[in-house]
Parts: C-alpha cells; structure tokens; sequence
C-alpha cells in the first residue's frame, strides 16, 4: 500500500530513514540532490530527514519542503511535512490550510494513489477531525492491515 514520506527508488536513503537513521540517511541524499537537483521526492525525502534530527533543523526542513512543492505542487507528502514543520514552528493557522488541502486533495486521488488514505487521516486528526480521522485511517487499515504507523495514527485519533 504505503510509500511512506521517502520514495520508494531512493535505496540507501530510503532504507536509513526508514530504519530512523535520519542523520546517515541525509549524507545519502546530498548525493541524490546532485543526481536529480529536480526530483520533488528527493527534496521531501530530505525535508523528512531534517525534521526529524530535531527542532534546530525544522527551518532547513520546511526549506526543502517548499522546494518538493516549487518542483511538483501536487507532491502530498511534501505538504504534509511542511504542515507538520510550520505547526512544530508555530505557525498553525498555515499549518492548518495545508491540512485541509491535503484533505480535499487526498481524497479525489485516493484510487491512483492509496497511500494517501494515511496522509488525510493524519491530516484530519491534526486539525481535530476525530470521527474522520478514525473512519479515514479504519479505512486504510480495511485496505492493508500491516502497515503500522497506520496502527499508531489510528491509536492517537481514538485517544
């Protein structure tokens, strides 16, 4: 189902981040940026990176983000890190639109795209949308059980 903030095709990079080495998987993607200085998912897969070495990096994860969605305003992970990252900065009433654009997008391209049922169900619990949030993430869940963050959003959302 899920391809997760990094890219599948993203090798090394994407497996580092995925096992939560965030550091080593971010040396690997200075080298994807200058392979594809073009490539929105390269941009978003770095912005994941940088947000999660922690709030001293959140201004240099937002950038990357903005950059994902200067080369490809349609990239969804990339807007929902740079919501995260503008919420985590304060910044919540924006953080809030990007939610909702998620949403509202998300949802007409769900068929194409099913790894997007996490991302609104993500999004409608950060913007207090419970209900939905729990329906929209039972529902990716219905779809494919193993994927665990799904788990983990619904868990909040239930809270």
């Amino acid at each position: 189902m899920a391809k997760g903030p990094v890219a599948h095709g993203l090798g090394r990079a994407e497996a580092l981040s995925e096992a939560g080495d965030y550091a080593a998987a971010l040396e690997e993607l200075k080298a994807a940026l200058e392979a594809e200085p073009h490539n929105a998912a390269v941009f978003t897969a770095r912005g994941w990176a940088l947000e999660n070495l922690g709030p001293e990096r959140l201004d240099e994860a937002r950038l990357a983000y903005e950059a994902a969605l200067t080369l490809d305003p349609s990239a969804m992970w990339a807007k929902e890190g740079l919501s995260n990252v503008l919420r985590r900065m304060g910044h919540q009433s924006e953080a809030d639109r990007l939610c909702v654009e998620v949403v509202e997008e998300g949802r007409r391209r769900y068929e194409a795209e099913e790894d997007l049922w996490e991302l609104v169900g993500w999004c409608e619990l950060r913007l207090g949308r419970y209900q939905d949030a729990v329906a929209t993430l039972g529902e990716a869940l219905r779809r494919d059980g193993r994927w665990i963050a799904i788990r983990f959003d619904l868990a909040l959302a239930l809270l």
